[in-house]
């Protein structure tokens, strides 16, 4: 029997795209080549800076899809470019603490401003922080962790005032929340992967990144090094072997979410809401009292093996909680999900 997902990821994938993974070419052909140019402008589409180009006529943005989770699309930025810049780290949860950790293995160039977990960063301590001269401000958008959602727009008008550029995880909001790139102006990279709110299979990670700096990275030979992607990708071509069903399913997911004749994240924001409504009924609350993001919730539970057991003899996949929220809580997910579908998930739990 199938199995439902309520958690972040892998998620639930529309029965469409579940067909497009049965296609397969070669990865030199020109029907994956035709594939790719539709997956990098559609990719583009969804930052608003599709033919968004310099006065030379240049994009001022790339799109480049590496295999692997979004892990890799973040590591990816930390190799090929945030080793080399002077870079402030902001985290409040498990992801900002990764990166962290990863960014100690390529650089020492760096301060790591560490806020706990369910706060909300200190906007004024950041933006006094960046009068030390940082090249970059790096975060996590949505801290799926803590189901967070950090706000882009303050951090934004913060950097325009320091002359700080940004690079973001976006890993668990691109799809849903609207990142605009021409009025998030000091965000120069971001990565995510297809298997979050972008709807499709896991093993595709995208990094979208200025133009400009991506002609100015190093040159080394490195499955992480973004200037070998960005140098293919002038032919719509991958320099190593992808896995190339994905480009089809992401492709078509990318479509879909173009082509709504609603607000993604307006219906999300609905759900939510419905969703913590039915939850009171229940006397279960959710972990955080604000910043709360609209598709992943964790909740207080008293017995959390309990639950995860029983809703997994259901066919229902839930995430257990991190770290300190592992014992008292549980995570839940509602992407693709409707009204129904919460309520039949609110009797069980």
């Amino acid at each position: 029997m199938n199995k439902e997902f309520f958690c972040p990821g892998p998620v639930n994938i529309e029965e469409s795209v579940k067909k497009e993974i049965i296609n397969l070419s070669s990865h030199r052909s020109k029907e994956f080549i035709s594939i790719l140019e539709e997956c990098y402008h559609n990719t583009l589409k969804l930052f608003n800076i599709d033919n968004y180009n310099d006065k030379n006529g240049d994009s001022f943005f790339s799109a480049l899809f590496l295999t692997g989770s979004g892990t890799l699309a973040i590591e990816s930025m930390i190799y090929s470019y945030l080793k080399y810049k002077k870079v402030l780290i902001l985290s409040n949860g498990f992801f900002g603490e990764r990166w962290y950790d990863m960014i100690k293995n390529y650089s020492s160039n760096f301060k790591y401003l560490k806020f706990e977990w369910n706060n909300e960063f200190d906007y004024s301590l950041i933006e006094s922080e960046l009068e030390n001269n940082y090249d970059i401000l790096f975060f996590v958008h949505h801290e799926t962790s803590t189901t967070m959602i950090n706000d882009i727009e303050i951090l934004n008008n913060i950097c325009k005032k320091k002359n700080t550029n940004i690079v973001i995880d976006a890993v668990s909001s691109v799809g849903i929340y609207n990142i605009d790139l021409k009025k998030y102006d000091m965000i120069i990279g971001l990565g995510f992967s297809s298997n979050k709110c972008i709807g499709s299979y896991p093993g595709l990670s995208i990094v979208v990144f200025k133009t400009y700096d991506l002609k100015n990275m190093s040159k080394n030979i490195s499955y992480l090094n973004l200037y070998n992607y960005y140098e293919y990708m002038k032919i719509f071509q991958t320099p190593y072997t992808p896995c190339i069903q994905n480009f089809y399913a992401y492709n078509l997911s990318l479509k879909n979410i173009l082509n709504k004749n609603y607000n993604v994240k307006s219906y999300y924001d609905d759900l939510m809401l419905y969703f913590k409504q039915k939850l009171l009924e229940k006397n279960l609350v959710p972990v955080l009292k604000k910043n709360q993001c609209n598709w992943v919730i964790n909740i207080l539970y008293e017995n959390p093996n309990y639950i995860y057991n029983k809703l997994y003899n259901e066919n229902i996949i839930i995430y257990k909680c991190k770290n300190s929220l592992q014992d008292i809580a549980i995570q839940i997910a509602l992407f693709n999900k409707t009204n129904k579908d919460i309520d039949k998930l609110v009797r069980l739990l």
